[in-house]
């Protein structure tokens, strides 16, 4: 899947980006598939992406989260249903740095619980090598919601620059 993550001037918003489908292998029963959707953009301040999960009864282990990487450098961070969340970069704990929050609610498409994931943009840049001026940059990207059954969107994500 390709999917760019643009920027967005002032306070992260995600009424401007475009949404990815995350699916569910053929494997699983039709009846056990959980129907996802993400978002990722990036402003001056924040990396941040929008996880979300329609299914009516998610378990405490129930998790949204998503795993960027750039050569050996990797980025893992999770929120779970239970309200825990984790960030390592490059396999360091570094959860003091990430800032997620839980949503929930109802639209057309049914009943959803999800996560805000918030990581600073210079530890992202830091963490993954990447200089801003060199925009834009293709990352390998994987973005899931697990709990028995793991619906997922991978492949390359490409990170546009500020114009």
């Amino acid at each position: 899947m390709e999917y760019k993550i643009r920027f967005v001037p002032g306070n992260p918003k995600f009424d401007t980006l475009g949404v990815m489908k995350l699916s569910c292998d053929s494997s699983v029963d039709i009846n056990s598939r959980i129907y996802g959707q993400a978002q990722l953009g990036r402003s001056e301040e924040f990396i941040f992406a929008r996880v979300w999960s329609f299914e009516t009864a998610p378990t405490a282990a129930s998790r949204v989260g998503l795993t960027l990487q750039n050569g050996d450098s990797k980025i893992e961070m999770t929120a779970c249903f239970d309200e825990s969340s984790s960030l390592f970069i490059n396999g360091s704990d570094c959860k003091n740095l990430l800032t997620a929050y839980l949503i929930s609610g109802e639209d057309l498409q049914g009943e959803y619980w999800g996560a805000v994931m918030m990581l600073p943009a210079s530890e992202f840049f830091a963490a993954l090598k990447i200089d801003k001026a060199s925009l834009p940059a293709v990352i390998a990207a994987n973005v899931y919601r697990q709990s028995d059954t793991l619906s997922s969107a991978c492949g390359e994500f490409t990170l546009l620059s500020d114009n």
